[in-house]
């Protein structure tokens, strides 16, 4: 069964995409609320939504000081839910509309469906578990996980208006400057096949091989939280596991990973897992649907000449 109404938060173009989704497979009609350019809220006038909202922030202010404008519109037209990513801008405003809106927020959520209320799932304990949770106040507030709604059909487009939110900023906190990251960004969330590389290679020059193989065969390079953060040779973005990236490909190959729990939490919904490690009581075979014990160094050279 559909909700009647649902609103969205986005500040990127991803975002939108995914959450628009998302918001016409759960509800009858939806609201977008859009910060950024007017780019953006252009986009979103043919997301689907029956209602823009376009957020523009002065400079020397944030995006949070809308919260409370959001929060007062959300109020006038009673959806039943309130969906953003989570980015941490995006969980930061969930925080601050929710406070307003007198409700709570549930985040981190890995799946979500209304055929009886609102029902949402979300791993907790570092991911050792998944709890189930169905939602009763008369807004809730969530925050997604990237694909989530991966898959699902776009919208018909829906020709609106777009209305700008007044902003009050009351806030004694003032942006003096801005700089963006100097960070890659990834797509290993919605990446149907991933190549995930753990500690096992030996020197940095070895990820050719990985990147070899992504490439071959369609898909992507992750790695776990070592090769990122304390050897320093693959990008933050690219750090798969419990406080990394969440994945869901049809195929992963794991590469030299231990398969300690940390990491599995972000490759346990793969279709497909295959593990390459010369230890055979690695702990990465328990999770893994087929495994070969041997020295990566060897495999990997072999797999590619097959794939060639």
């Amino acid at each position: 069964m559909k909700l009647k109404h649902i609103y969205i938060i986005a500040d990127t173009e991803k975002s939108l995409s995914e959450l628009s989704c998302g918001a016409a497979k759960l509800a009858e009609s939806f609201s977008a609320v859009c910060f950024g350019s007017e780019e953006l809220a252009e986009n979103a006038k043919v997301s689907g939504a029956s209602k823009v909202f376009q957020c523009v922030v002065p400079a020397g202010c944030m995006a949070e000081e809308y919260a409370k404008a959001i929060a007062e519109q959300i109020k006038s037209d009673a959806p039943e839910l309130v969906m953003l990513d989570s980015s941490v801008r995006s969980r930061l405003m969930a925080g601050k509309v929710a406070a307003y809106l007198g409700t709570a927020v549930t985040s981190g959520i890995s799946s979500i469906n209304t055929d009886d209320g609102i029902r949402v799932s979300r791993m907790i304990y570092g991911g050792a578990a998944v709890r189930s949770e169905k939602l009763t106040a008369p807004i809730s507030v969530v925050t997604l996980g990237a694909g989530v709604f991966a898959g699902t059909a776009k919208p018909e487009a829906r020709e609106c208006s777009v209305s700008a939110l007044r902003l009050e900023s009351s806030s004694a906190i003032k942006v003096i400057s801005k700089e963006d990251k100097k960070e890659a960004t990834s797509n290993l969330a919605v990446a149907r096949c991933i190549v995930d590389v753990g500690r096992g290679i030996s020197q940095e020059e070895d990820l050719e091989m990985m990147k070899k193989l992504a490439v071959a065969l369609g898909g992507d390079i992750g790695c776990s939280r070592p090769v990122s953060e304390v050897n320093g040779w693959m990008p933050r973005a690219r750090y798969i596991g419990v406080t990394g990236v969440i994945t869901k490909p049809d195929l992963c190959i794991c590469i030299g990973i231990s398969g300690q729990v940390h990491h599995l939490v972000g490759i346990n919904e793969a279709k497909t897992i295959v593990a390459i490690n010369k230890d055979k009581n690695a702990a990465i075979f328990k999770a893994a649907d087929f495994g070969i014990v041997g020295d990566l160094y060897k495999v990997l050279p072999a797999l590619l000449e097959r794939l060639s």
